[in-house]
């Protein structure tokens, strides 16, 4: 699990970062809604200097899914 990753999503969500797992979805964490999602992309593509394709926004329904494609974008993780 990226450590990266799982805090941009705890600062993005206001969460402890211990609470997020690579299975963690939506309906585990408050506040990940359509509006959160929208945050947590752009907080993405800033922390990881990325830009995600539309399809790959709606992929990234977990910790393991955001992980997988940014190895598609050939990021460390």
């Amino acid at each position: 699990m990226n450590t990266r990753v799982r805090d941009v999503m705890a600062r993005t969500f206001r969460v402890p970062p211990e609470s997020i797992s690579a299975e963690s979805a939506p309906a585990d964490i408050p506040g990940w809604d359509s509006q959160g999602h929208l945050e947590l992309i752009m907080a993405l593509e800033a922390a990881f200097g990325v830009e995600f394709e539309l399809r790959e926004v709606t992929q990234m329904r977990s910790q393991a899914e955001i992980e997988a494609v940014l190895r598609r974008h050939a990021v460390e993780v």
